[in-house]
């Protein structure tokens, strides 16, 4: 872990003390949307990769990399649809490796992301699928690597959308997935928040043209600028998380088969029991000093307070992690700078020397 613990005096203190009160972020930090690309590819022989570039622009952790792939198994020339003849290829969820998998494994600046769900349209030869990687790198472009079976893609579309403010430990909610007969995809997402955000992926066949947006969605990426304009094949968008059931919907030109999959960007919250905090307050010659008075206060102006005991010492217990707070000592003929320290861990050197 990296700590900053930084001495302030005088006008400086004053200012970065009120820039910490009314500025830092909260325990709950909502997710914000950061960045999106795309490509997409079709071969009558079949597709076996797809690459693009991706820039996650966001600094520090609490990041996550989603990448949905949408795909149809059908060649491009007339013909008996490879989901017919070989149905194990159009229907069998993506394992790493496996012959009868559509995606075979998806990277990140060759880093292997995490495999979050399948779902597969009524007539087996639309898919969609989700991946994930948390804290992906960031400041410059990386490729995204999407390695498929070429038996049975022969059209695919791909994603990818970056998040900050995301939970390391549980970076997304259920996989929710529908699919049917119309030209009005839709799908329930039940366990998003607010500060989560929704994010689907959606796969159509050629026939259903173009793809609409839902209301208080933003698309984020489409297919129909790799495909000449005419139809679309996938598409991925992302709506802010409310309170209750969150439908994410499309309207299609053409009535086709569909399937739609979303998930809730789930938002990091920080529900640790909390650390102690301490350290000692000594005179110029480093001796300790009785009865001085700390005082730990946090973004909000939430103070708690502490006396030393005889060798100068001090602590403060249950001290939430991931936040900023400022220490302040005062004792009777001694003056002490403030300190402003970021706590992310148990500290017990936090020291204070009268100037």
């Amino acid at each position: 872990m990296i700590f900053k613990v930084r001495q302030i005096t005088g006008a400086t203190f004053f200012f970065a003390a009120l820039y910490l009160m009314f500025s830092a972020a909260p325990v709950s930090a909502q997710v914000v949307y950061d960045s999106t690309a795309s490509n997409a590819a079709f071969s009558n022989l079949g597709v076996s990769s797809l690459t693009w570039q991706h820039t996650v622009t966001a600094v520090g952790a609490k990041k996550a990399l989603f990448v949905g792939i949408s795909t149809t198994a059908d060649p491009l020339t007339p013909g008996l649809p490879i989901c017919t003849t070989q149905p194990l290829l159009c229907t069998a969820a993506p394992l790493p490796g496996s012959a009868s998998a559509r995606v075979i494994s998806v990277t990140y600046n060759g880093v292997m992301m995490q495999f979050v769900g399948f779902q597969v349209s009524a007539d087996l030869r639309q898919a969609v699928e989700i991946y994930r990687l948390v804290n992906p790198p960031s400041g410059m472009p990386f490729n995204v690597v999407v390695t498929l079976n070429p038996a049975s893609v022969f059209q695919v579309v791909g994603g990818s959308n970056s998040f900050t403010g995301v939970s390391d430990s549980a970076p997304n909610g259920v996989f929710n997935s529908a699919f049917g007969i119309n030209n009005m995809p839709t799908v329930s997402v039940g366990d998003a928040v607010v500060g989560d955000i929704v994010l689907d992926a959606l796969a159509v066949p050629p026939s259903a043209l173009n793809a609409v947006v839902g209301a208080n969605q933003t698309e984020r990426y489409n297919g129909r600028i790799f495909f000449n304009n005419t139809y679309d094949l996938g598409a991925g968008s992302t709506e802010p998380g409310a309170a209750g059931t969150e439908i994410m919907s499309w309207t299609t030109t053409s009535s086709s088969n569909w399937v739609l999959a979303a998930i809730a960007v789930k938002q990091f919250v920080n529900t640790a029991a909390g650390v102690s905090v301490g350290g000692r307050v000594l005179t110029s010659a480093g001796k300790g000093i009785f009865r001085a008075r700390v005082t730990l206060t946090d973004a909000n102006g939430e103070a708690q307070t502490d006396s030393t005991n005889f060798s100068g010492s001090y602590r403060f217990e249950n001290v939430r992690v991931g936040e900023t707070y400022i220490l302040n000592v005062s004792s009777k003929l001694q003056t002490f700078n403030p300190q402003i320290v970021s706590i992310n861990e148990e500290m017990n050197d936090l020291n204070f020397v009268a100037q």
